[in-house]
């Protein structure tokens, strides 16, 4: 019975897998190589900070990753009465990513998620939740981000 559940494990170390994040992954190596564009608006400034948790603060970097935001909002759920009770976020990021030094492009892409929130009998609290699911938005971005970039192949060695 145990060794059902330990073989999973085995193969999938024995096939050259290691986490991306753990001490020596690719994720690692990213950090403090990645210098971020200057944000410019509240979901980009999201981002930048979301994508500056996963790869450290700016520096001099080797890169430079620039990013686009869209952002719409799509009403789902409404009442008898015709009152918004829902709204869906849906977002998509673009991202290129740069040697700033002679200006060539070595990765770009973009990457989709979506989230939702629900309004509330204030205006305030509406307002609050739509802050909330825009900063969880950016989140899921970034992480999107961050996972095609440790993806690529490129920070390795």
């Amino acid at each position: 019975m145990w060794l059902s559940r330990l073989l999973p494990l085995v193969l999938v170390a024995a096939c050259g897998y290691a986490p991306a994040l753990a001490p020596g992954g690719l994720g690692g190596q990213l950090i403090g190589k990645v210098d971020l564009a200057a944000p410019s608006d509240r979901n980009s400034y999201d981002l930048t900070n979301a994508l500056e948790d996963r790869l450290g603060a700016p520096g001099a970097g080797a890169y430079l990753l620039t990013t686009t935001v869209e952002v719409s909002e799509e009403v789902v759920g409404i009442t008898r009465q015709q009152e918004v009770q829902r709204y869906n976020l849906r977002g998509t990021a673009r991202y290129v990513l740069t040697n700033p030094a002679t200006g060539e492009t070595l990765l770009e892409g973009s990457v989709a998620d979506a989230t939702a929130y629900f309004t509330t009998d204030t205006a305030v609290s509406t307002r609050a939740a739509q802050l909330d699911a825009n900063k969880r938005l950016m989140t899921l971005l970034a992480e999107d981000i961050f996972a095609r970039l440790v993806a690529s192949g490129l920070f390795e060695g």
